[in-house]
């Protein structure tokens, strides 16, 4: 089942500073994805993209089968994103982190423990 679809998204900053152009994944249920590259190489605005943040110039952005820029409700399906170091507390293990960041979205510890195990 496709979680998270994304077609050619593309953002062009102002005075025609192309920030993204074509970036198309598909990540389905249970998959994690991970994006890396070199500052200014586009990863965290194709990330505010995905997330409804801000709009894409072209292209397409399907959550569960929503659009989250036409229907808000579709990011409740979203996940936390963690967009480099900054946000990943490097003292705890990955599944702390999840549980961490689980339970600052809603989820109960034991919820959370128990999602971050699924993946």
């Amino acid at each position: 089942m496709r979680i998270l679809e994304a077609y050619n998204l593309k953002k062009t900053y102002r005075q025609n500073i192309l920030a993204v152009q074509n970036v198309s994944l598909t990540i389905a249920s249970g998959e994690v994805l991970a994006f890396l590259g070199p500052n200014g190489a586009g990863k965290t605005t194709t990330i505010k993209m995905i997330a409804g943040l801000i709009q894409p110039d072209a292209g397409s952005v399907r959550i569960a089968g929503s659009d989250p820029h036409r229907n808000p409700a579709a990011l409740e399906k979203l996940g936390a994103v963690l967009e480099g170091n900054r946000n990943v507390y490097w003292r705890l293990t990955p599944e702390e982190n999840l549980e961490y960041f689980g339970v600052l979205k809603g989820l109960t510890r034991r919820q959370a423990r128990h999602s971050g195990k699924a993946l």
